[in-house]
């Protein structure tokens, strides 16, 4: 019973991780997207911005 049981909670924290990475792709994709409107609309971004990224 108890090996049935960590298997479970193992299969389920995998599920959770995918989904976590699922998020995370999501979110640096709009992020780059963002960038790459900025870039477009003023050329030569200020020197903080680059720092930063």
């Amino acid at each position: 019973m108890a090996t049935r049981r960590s298997s479970q909670t193992s299969e389920s924290f995998q599920e959770d991780n995918s989904q976590i990475n699922i998020d995370l792709r999501k979110l640096t994709r709009r992020r780059f997207k963002n960038q790459h409107r900025f870039l477009k609309l003023n050329e030569r971004p200020p020197r903080t911005i680059r720092k930063s990224a």
